[in-house]
Order: C-alpha cells, then structure tokens, then sequence
C-alpha cells in the first residue's frame, strides 16, 4: 500500500473511536505532556499574532534578509 494513504494512522484512530485529529491529539497529550503543551502554547501564540504573521511574510517576500516582527503574547491558555 502506498504511504500516503496513511493507513496505520486510519486503523490507530479506528482502534481509539476517534477521528485521526483527535486521536493523534489524545497520543501526543498521553505520550509527551511537555509537547502538547508546546503545541497548545504555540497555537495560541500563531492565533492571537496572524496579522502581525501575515504582514511579516509580505514583507519578506521582497526582503533580502529575514525580517523582524513584533507579536504580542499573553500567559498562556489553561487546558
């Protein structure tokens, strides 16, 4: 079977009566705590700044060197 069809990750979320988001989500929660809340964080972080993000982007499409932003962050989201 072709890799892209991902079918260990189907048969996974199958085997845990959950979509493939939230049981790949359910995995990272259980199997590393510290990443899932690297990742929550950091979502929070992208959401709040997608502005800031997007004009930073636009302005390193004609920049030479990388550019600097200015995002705001606030204490993180509790679980």
């Amino acid at each position: 079977m072709t890799e892209s069809w991902h079918w260990p990750e189907h048969i996974a979320a199958q085997l845990v009566g959950m979509s493939e988001e939230k049981a790949g989500a359910r995995l990272i929660m259980t199997a590393a705590p510290e990443l899932w809340q690297t990742i929550l964080v950091g979502h929070q972080i992208v959401t709040e700044n997608r502005g800031a993000i997007m004009q930073c982007e636009r302005q390193l499409e004609t920049a030479r060197e990388p550019v600097s932003c200015t995002i705001l962050i606030r204490k993180a989201a509790s679980e």
